[in-house]
C-alpha cells in the first residue's frame, strides 16, 4: 500500500494520535526511521531550557553574570549554575567519551 492511500482515519488510535499531531507522511517517515525502537520524545520545556542554557553558555564572556540573568530572566546563582554545568540536569545533554574514564 501506497503512502498516499493511508488515511488518518486508517491508523490505530495510538498512531492516529501522533499522526494528527505531525500528519500522516510524518508518521510514517517516523515509522521508517524509528521503526521498531523506543522513541523517547522530551518535554517542550526541557528542549527550550537546554536551547537558552546552550545560548548563555555561548554568549558567556567570563563575568556577564548579571546581564545574561537579566536577559534571560534568570537569578545570577542560575546563569553561574548553568555556564559551570554544575546542575545535575545538564548532565544528560552531556555525551560521554572515553576521556570521563581516564
Amino acid at each position: 500500500m501506497e503512502n498516499r492511500q493511508i488515511k488518518l482515519s486508517m491508523l490505530s488510535k495510538e498512531h492516529n494520535d501522533i499522526a494528527a499531531v505531525i500528519g500522516v507522511d510524518a508518521f510514517l517517515k517516523l515509522c521508517e526511521h524509528y521503526g521498531g525502537s523506543n522513541l523517547y520524545i522530551p518535554k517542550r520545556e526541557s528542549v527550550i531550557r537546554y536551547v537558552r542554557d546552550t545560548e548563555i553558555k555561548k554568549e558567556f564572556d567570563g563575568g556577564n553574570y548579571k546581564k545574561l540573568a537579566r536577559k534571560y530572566s534568570l537569578s545570577e546563582s542560575y546563569v553561574r549554575k548553568i555556564v559551570a554545568n554544575s546542575d545535575a540536569r545538564y548532565l544528560v545533554h552531556k555525551q560521554t567519551d572515553i576521556f570521563d574514564f581516564l
